[in-house]
């Protein structure tokens, strides 16, 4: 599962989060705590449950869960002041406030879509490139169009042009 918000993209499969620079490097714990917070953006998340939840039969102080909830805001552009992204619930926890996409992974077995910028040629307005030339897909998917932005491609047109494997559509 991926969790989209604001520039960052948060890979709970891959440990990884992602902000406009590439990869934002994070410790597994906080981390782990950013991952809860994102995964629970629907309510405030009491500080007990973070400490039952992330660290079962483990003692964690208070102010190392506060130094995650630092970190992590640091991370995604945030900080204790502003809390555009991870607000403190006075007397209770804590809540993931930004808005936040889910996107479940594509189906086992498929490979990765890797956005790729187009070439200038095939990005040129006057050529009528059809959406979706310039980006890498699955094999196939180009002429499933309707299951393409499902599958996070970027949804064409029409059955335009099959492709035999993965790789930089040149279609044009």
């Amino acid at each position: 599962m991926r969790y989209i918000f604001g520039a960052y993209t948060l890979d709970v499969q891959r440990d990884e989060l992602y902000g406009t620079e590439g990869v934002v490097q994070l410790d597994r714990q906080v981390f782990a705590v950013l991952a809860y917070l994102v995964q629970h953006h629907d309510r405030a998340v009491p500080r007990q449950e973070l400490f039952e939840q992330l660290w079962p039969e483990r003692f964690v102080s208070e102010a190392a869960l506060e130094r995650c909830i630092a970190i992590a805001r640091k991370a995604v552009g945030d900080s204790g002041r502003s809390q555009h992204v991870i607000q403190t619930v006075h007397g209770r926890g804590y809540r993931f406030v930004a808005p936040v996409e889910e996107h479940r992974d594509a189906p086992p077995g498929t490979a990765p879509l890797v956005p790729l910028p187009a070439p200038p040629a095939l990005a040129s307005a006057d050529r009528g490139t059809p959406a979706g030339h310039g980006a890498v897909w699955h094999p196939g998917a180009h002429h499933r169009a309707g299951e393409s932005a499902r599958l996070g491609g970027i949804p064409t047109p029409g059955a335009d042009v099959p492709h035999p494997g993965p790789g930089l559509c040149a279609a044009v």
